[in-house]
């Protein structure tokens, strides 16, 4: 059933809320009001269900922004963001993947066994999830939690993160000095540097 002028209404304030004001309540009705919808997309497109919080948390990073109604006029243009995210689910969560290898490679230098057995690799896979906890364990402030993010889990360029998130970083160059704080106090930590031994 179509919704209403007020439904509508209604529909895109929350939106308002949640990409213009950062409003997490607002954003918590979002995922209660669409997740079905992103979920029914992404079976049809053949993506993986549980990729639905992907889409979301994608858009809470990477299109919140003061100027939403600038970019977003209308509920019809948000729900065309809503589609397009949706749509590069899977795509996204590969990346994400790569990225996080990226910051391990970064830290120190990887390498791998392509003969390894199921079983080795598993204990790996387990060992390094338990190194990307404790990296983000060790982030000091949300100035680089939302630097990490960005870069390691939606794969931002430092211009991309400037450009998103203008109220904490005033330039490319200052998310990359970030960025290069945070890796070179990584590489000291001799706590990491036993993980990734044993991983």
């Amino acid at each position: 059933m179509p919704r209403t002028a007020v439904e509508e209404s209604a529909c895109y304030e929350l939106w308002k809320r949640a990409l213009r004001d950062r409003d997490e309540e607002a954003l918590q009705y979002i995922i209660m009001l669409y997740q079905r919808l992103v979920a029914w997309l992404l079976k049809e497109w053949g993506h993986d269900e549980h990729h639905v919080m992907l889409v979301f948390i994608k858009i809470w990073y990477r299109y919140a922004t003061p100027d939403f109604e600038r970019h977003f006029p209308s509920l019809a243009a948000v729900v065309g963001l809503l589609r397009r995210c949706t749509a590069t689910a899977y795509v996204d969560q590969v990346r994400a993947a790569a990225r996080q290898e990226q910051l391990l490679a970064d830290i120190y230098y990887l390498e791998s066994d392509a003969t390894e057995s199921v079983e080795a690799q598993t204990d790996q896979n387990w060992q390094r999830n338990q190194l990307r906890q404790a990296v983000w364990q060790r982030l000091n402030d949300e100035v680089e939690r939302l630097v990490f993010t960005l870069t390691y889990q939606q794969d931002c360029t430092p211009a991309e993160i400037a450009r998103l998130r203008p109220d904490h970083f005033v330039s490319a160059e200052a998310v990359s000095t970030i960025k290069e704080r945070i890796l070179k106090r990584l590489k000291r930590d001799e706590q990491l540097r036993q993980l990734w031994v044993r991983s």
